[in-house]
């Protein structure tokens, strides 16, 4: 279930080392327990880390997962990585998008499986809980790829036999949870389904005892709402806490106190500087601008265009963006178990208002975490203030590249260039203009690339660029148009200097992403525009 959602930040890949063998989970003398909402405890499987579950998946309490990521092999390249999920099935209430039971939620061909049925035979009695309980076996196929995991590329995967252990509790009329476990199929299933059993047989209901009483005064306000929320969270996620700041909510299961201090010392400062160049007064000019206008202008998503309109405007968007959660696993494995990307080391994910990003100090190092950070807070900040709007690529994209160049010393932020970017646009230049007659790539002409759809950015272009690529033209067009003025760039022309205000005003005010771009470069020579900004970047 891994995604990619825009903002995501393409980076270079690496490969991973290929998981290991994997043992059978065994009940630790550690609990999960649920005092504040549904009620219930059950023993976690020793070793393993939880994750929780997203905060807009209705289903998904959280899962356990080794902590290194171990998986499967099923025979060839097929392989499967086992996890233990708890979920709830609360039909109290009516929710949107949640499976009602069990079936229902496998049907749905999630995580590690496709072609899920239930078994002959099922569901059974599960004695030893002391509420009633079934126990379901399903069958399915593999999807996942051992190989392909740790960044090898696998085509034509040659899906093997699966299975499935659910245990489902009653504890209410309209309540359920269950316990579900993933493993191979077949001849080993039978050690997977008792280990499974072994631990859904230690589920126990315990009286709810409501959340913790927070230290801070209860209000009305965003980041009153949103500290309540997540204290309830934090009591029921285990390993996990909140810290809070002056702007944000860091959530984390890192126990790294040096790298947290850090962390939060950064956005902070980072915030600062997003403030400077997209000033909340700037943003409430728009957001007039836009009342001026009447209703219809505001347009659903067009299907066929991803990079369409849309915009949630906040109340009070000052006040909304102190709300903002950061989101930090502590390693690449859990930031994948959450449902990043092995390719996006980080993400802003607007429906659950959501910086995700891990700590990759045993991989690449923190230097990836600060860029990655740079990138997806500038995606954060201005949702807040001007809306969920969907920029062109070359402007979204390109501007959180650009704020991942700013580099952390003394204490404040000062601007270099994007070490992710510049020698691959260099390299580019170097190569000349694309052509579709060629496969040897090159660069986009400036006057195509600003009109470009999110999937031609990701790679999906006419002259066949790969998107980590393309990434870095963006970047390059960004910094040009920012710096090219103050650092006196070849032929520049003053009036260049107002094409990005011009772009993002005249989409927040209207929703039509070719008119920013005719408003923004209106009366440009896009030949002279392209050979100053060749000349400033190489």
């Amino acid at each position: 279930m891994l995604r990619l959602p825009f903002g995501a930040l393409l980076a270079p890949l690496a490969l991973a080392t290929a998981p290991a063998a994997w043992q059978e989970p065994k009940p630790a003398n550690a609990w999960y327990e649920d005092k504040v909402h549904l009620g219930f405890k059950v023993k976690a499987p020793k070793d393993w880390a939880f994750t929780p579950g997203s905060p807009l998946d209705v289903n998904v309490i959280g899962k356990y997962a080794p902590t290194n990521g171990e998986g499967v092999g099923l025979g060839g390249d097929a392989g499967v990585f086992v996890n233990v999920w708890l979920l709830r099935f609360d039909r109290r209430e009516k929710k949107e998008g949640g499976a009602k039971d069990i079936r229902a939620w496998m049907a749905k061909e999630v995580d590690k499986g496709q072609g899920w049925h239930q078994a002959d035979d099922y569901p059974k009695v599960l004695k030893g809980p002391g509420v009633p309980a079934e126990c379901f076996v399903f069958e399915g196929m593999s999807t996942e790829s051992i190989r392909a995991y740790a960044g090898a590329h696998v085509q034509n995967i040659e899906a093997k036999p699966i299975q499935g252990y659910a245990a489902v509790f009653a504890l209410q009329d309209n309540l359920e949870v269950a316990l579900v476990g993933v493993g191979p199929g077949e001849k080993k299933w039978r050690s997977y389904e008792k280990a499974f059993e072994a631990l859904a047989k230690t589920f126990e209901p315990i009286p709810i005892e409501g959340a913790p009483r927070s230290s801070s005064p209860a209000g009305t306000d965003p980041r009153s709402l949103k500290r309540a929320r997540l204290e309830a969270e934090m009591a029921r996620t285990p390993g996990w806490r909140m810290l809070e700041i002056e702007n944000y909510f860091v959530v984390s299961n890192s126990t790294d106190e040096e790298f947290l201090a850090e962390l939060k010392e950064r956005i902070e400062a980072l915030r600062k500087v997003f403030l400077v160049d997209y000033p909340p007064e700037k943003a409430r000019l728009v957001t007039r601008e836009k009342k001026k206008e009447p209703e219809a202008t505001e347009k659903e998503p067009d299907k066929e265009k991803p990079d369409t309109f849309r915009t949630v405007a906040p109340v009070n968007p000052l006040e909304a963006s102190r709300s903002s959660v950061v989101r930090v696993c502590a390693n690449e494995e859990q930031y994948i178990q959450y449902g990043g990307s092995p390719t996006a080391p980080g993400y802003w994910y607007a429906a659950a208002e959501e910086l995700v990003l891990y700590d990759d100090q045993a991989g690449g190092g923190r230097t990836n975490t600060w860029v990655v950070l740079n990138h997806e807070a500038f995606h954060q900040y201005i949702f807040y203030f001007y809306g969920n709007i969907s920029p062109h690529s070359w402007y979204n994209e390109g501007t959180g590249d650009f704020y991942s160049g700013y580099e952390y010393e003394h204490k404040r932020f000062e601007l270099t260039e994007n070490p992710w970017r510049i020698r691959s646009i260099q390299e580019m230049l170097r190569q000349g203009v694309a052509s579709t007659d060629r496969k040897d790539f090159g660069y986009a002409p400036i006057k195509e690339l600003v009109r470009w759809t999110q999937p031609q950015y990701y790679g999906q272009n006419p002259y066949g660029i790969p998107g980590h690529e393309v990434y870095a033209q963006g970047w390059s067009l960004i910094y040009f148009l920012r710096t090219g003025a103050k650092n006196k760039a070849k032929d520049w022309n003053p009036a260049w200097g107002s094409i990005l205000d011009r772009y993002l005003e005249t989409l927040a005010t209207t929703g039509d992403l070719d008119k920013a771009v005719d408003q923004a470069f209106a009366s440009v020579d896009w030949k002279k525009l392209e050979e100053s900004w060749k000349n400033y970047i190489l």
